[in-house]
């Protein structure tokens, strides 16, 4: 069932992806039926590593925020349960509008991540708009008060056949490696794009 929930998540953003492509084809034509193509825009390319680096990024910072902080495991267990997309998906950049502190403290725990200039919250969302906070097993186990779940992420390349191990980060950042196959038996979040 969890690789059911991954399938899912990475086909709805492949979907996505497929849309944008072809909202970004379009062509005008003119009066003699010749077909002009239409002023093109020039958006940053994110390779499929880049983005699984910013997922990477994003993961290990909200498991320390997470970690730290009892009301915005509350906050975000609360989004999660309202199931926007029928599933308990949080999109990022709607819970951090509504939750500034989350979105300050996000940036703060990015910047200081120790990657030099590497990608902040603003060019991550930028590269992928639909950054998504999924829970998608056991939400229902989660005590907030005492409980900090592990972060996961896709990452670039993953193929729900291969893939055996999810890379996964605590609230201290260590890094804990989750079987791909079977779901834990406590709520664990995925970070991905839908």
């Amino acid at each position: 069932m969890f690789k059911n929930q991954i399938t899912r998540l990475l086909s709805v953003g492949m979907v996505c992806a497929a849309i944008m492509t072809m909202v970004g084809c379009d062509t005008e034509k003119t009066a003699d039926e010749n077909p002009q193509p239409m002023a093109t825009v020039v958006h940053s390319a994110v390779t499929a590593t880049e983005r699984a680096g910013h997922y990477e990024k994003v993961a290990r910072a909200l498991a320390k925020a997470l970690g730290e902080d009892v009301a915005l495991r509350e906050q975000l267990k609360a989004e999660g349960l309202k199931k926007f997309d029928g599933d308990f998906d949080v999109l990022y950049a709607g819970f951090a509008q509504k939750h500034t502190g989350f979105k300050q403290k996000m940036e703060h725990l990015l910047a200081s991540n120790g990657a030099g200039s590497a990608a902040g919250i603003e060019e991550i969302l930028q590269a992928t708009p639909t950054l998504n906070v999924s829970i998608p097993k056991n939400i229902d186990k989660w005590n907030t008060a005492t409980f900090s779940p592990l972060v996961t992420f896709i990452s670039a390349g993953f193929n729900e056949r291969a893939t055996k191990l999810l890379k996964a980060f605590d609230q201290d950042g260590k890094v804990h490696w989750l079987d791909a196959k079977k779901a834990p038996d406590f709520p664990v979040i995925v970070i991905n794009a839908i």
